[in-house]
């Protein structure tokens, strides 16, 4: 059987681009996807196609983007199976009946549903009826494709309910990969961590500004993003907080394996596959209550915060010392082991064999 995946892009080292790799090793597809950043994993062993370049503003990119997954189509019309991840699903009505399509959602586009108002408020008054009748324009593209699915694939319980929320689809959950051989615990050594990405809905922000309260904590940030000038501006007078940017993949392996735990504090998070990696390593969490957290932080493996706030994670530091944090080593990685890349395929392949 021959499968294919369409990716939006690779931009970057997070839960979504390690799926979609693990994916591609452990079915031996080909991958065609609209760019490739040096900034994301090295992709050299897979079969990959990219297909446009990288734009810098997203409404150009968006008609870019189109048109060039629409030219890929009678490529993709060979396989036998198509699996579409992301926002780029343009090829799908041009494809023959003989090809299975699936789409793996990792969220239905934020920006036309659940955070719309959010984003629409980014902008000056003037432009927002243009962005308006973009993200009308964007919607009603984006439910039209997703109609030639032979199947949908939500990536958590909070993904499944958003998608049934805003567009009527209806899903089945494989919940991501975690290589739970390869973030191992390796000590505790005197730091929390925090490895998301600094972006604004991911409030790593408001992480830094709690241990500027706790001086007597570390804290090591070791990711970027749009937010790095702003996070290291937090920084800049507490001794405490090392903000490192991206690190290499062994040294993030080991920065996990040795830190007291890690935090986790995103606006909504689609599923946390960061989080998942932490519980591999025998690490606790302190994570906001909301989103796939939920499904992800089970008893005694780390701790919920109702109230995102500085002061709030700054209590929740403080409460978790080194000693309650090393008690929860053996559960946490038996939490962890529900999210392996076995169970992950398995889920897969009984997508694909339905079909």
């Amino acid at each position: 059987m021959k499968i294919a995946l369409v990716v939006d892009h690779f931009q970057g080292k997070g839960g979504a681009e390690r799926l979609e790799m693990t994916l591609a090793e452990k079915l031996s597809t080909d991958v065609f996807t609209g760019y490739v950043l040096n900034e994301s994993f090295n992709l050299a062993h897979l079969k990959v196609k990219t297909v446009f370049r990288r734009m810098n503003s997203p409404f150009i990119r968006y008609f870019f983007q189109r048109q060039a997954f629409r030219k890929i189509a009678p490529e993709l019309a060979k396989y036998d199976v198509v699996i579409y991840f992301g926002n780029s699903l343009d090829s799908a009505p041009l494809l023959p009946k003989t090809t299975k399509k699936i789409l793996y959602c990792h969220t239905p586009p934020r920006h036309i549903y659940n955070d719309r108002e959010y984003y629409l408020s980014k902008f000056p008054w003037y432009i927002r009826p243009f962005y308006q009748f973009y993200t009308w324009m964007y919607k009603r593209n984006y439910e039209k494709l997703v109609k030639h699915m032979d199947s949908i694939v939500s990536n958590s319980v909070n993904v499944q309910q958003r998608l049934k929320k805003y567009t009527g689809f209806d899903s089945v959950i494989v919940h991501p990969p975690c290589n739970v051989k390869r973030f191992l615990w390796k000590g505790q050594k005197d730091y929390y961590l925090s490895f998301s990405r600094l972006e604004e809905v991911k409030r790593v922000d408001l992480i830094a500004r709690a241990f500027t309260k706790i001086p007597d904590k570390k804290l090591l940030i070791i990711s970027g993003g749009p937010e790095l000038k702003k996070i290291q501006q937090i920084a800049a007078d507490s001794p405490n907080i090392q903000v490192k940017g991206w690190v290499s993949e062994e040294e993030l392996l080991d920065l996990i394996g040795n830190c007291i735990a890690t935090i986790y504090v995103s606006l909504d998070e689609d599923f946390g596959m960061g989080a998942v990696e932490s519980l591999s390593a025998g690490k606790t969490i302190i994570a906001s209550n909301e989103g796939g957290f939920k499904e992800i932080v089970g008893e005694g493996t780390g701790i919920l915060l109702d109230e995102t706030t500085p002061d709030k994670i700054a209590q929740a530091v403080q409460s978790l010392t080194p000693e309650k944090a090393l008690a929860m080593k053996s559960t946490c990685i038996k939490q962890a082991e529900k999210f392996s890349e076995e169970n992950f395929i398995i889920g897969m392949k009984e997508v694909i064999e339905s079909l």
